[in-house]
């Protein structure tokens, strides 16, 4: 359910799905290599919906976290920094900033262990950098300061609103949409202080 229905918003298809319509839709602004990366995901997504077996499930979402990071790493280098590319990045940051928040709020619960911790780390990609920085086992203090307010990790929740903020300032004014400029700015500026002074020791 998580990976092949389509009809379940949040899950690896629906996602999928919705970027393959998307790119449907600017279709001619889209390279040759692109559709080259994401051509076949839903093919991929058929065939882990059609086998039980771990391996060939394994095999086929490899080929869609492939899939992905390509794109990202096309989009990164390829694309033109114009209005466009800002929509996209404040989007990125959004849904990223979003799911750690997820993430978190059902995994930092009174009743967990370490384990629980290094998971999450890892979903974060973090756990290297942890592990690196903090020569211990996960505790819960210094993986939310990691997390949560750490302005170097380009997972963290401090990461994202920087970004957000940075991308929704490149993006011209509208003299048509004034009232929606007003209300943006006032929520971004309400949301910079809530991520940079969260205080850890108190969560």
């Amino acid at each position: 359910a998580l990976l092949v229905d389509d009809t379940r918003p949040g899950t690896v298809a629906h996602s999928v799905r919705h970027l393959l319509d998307a790119a449907a839709e600017v279709r001619d602004q889209l390279s040759n290599d692109t559709w080259l990366v994401i051509g076949h995901l839903d093919q991929d997504l058929a065939e882990v919906d059609h086998t039980a077996l771990p391996t060939a499930v394994t095999g086929a979402l490899g080929r869609v976290l492939q899939a992905m990071l390509a794109l990202s790493g096309l989009s990164a280098e390829s694309m033109v920094r114009d209005d466009g590319w800002q929509f996209m990045e404040a989007g990125r940051r959004i849904e990223r900033a979003l799911q750690l928040c997820g993430l978190l709020h059902a995994t930092v619960t009174e009743r967990r262990d370490a384990a629980t911790d290094s998971l999450v780390l890892e979903s974060c990609e973090s756990i290297i950098t942890y592990r690196r920085r903090y020569r211990s086992r996960a505790q819960i203090e210094t993986a939310l300061d990691l997390l949560l307010l750490d302005t170097g990790n380009p997972r963290s929740l401090v990461f994202q609103v920087d970004r957000l903020l940075a991308a929704a300032a490149a993006i011209p004014d509208d003299t048509e949409r004034d009232h929606d400029r007003a209300t943006l700015d006032a929520l971004l500026a309400d949301l910079a202080p809530l991520a940079h002074l969260v205080d850890t020791n108190a969560l």
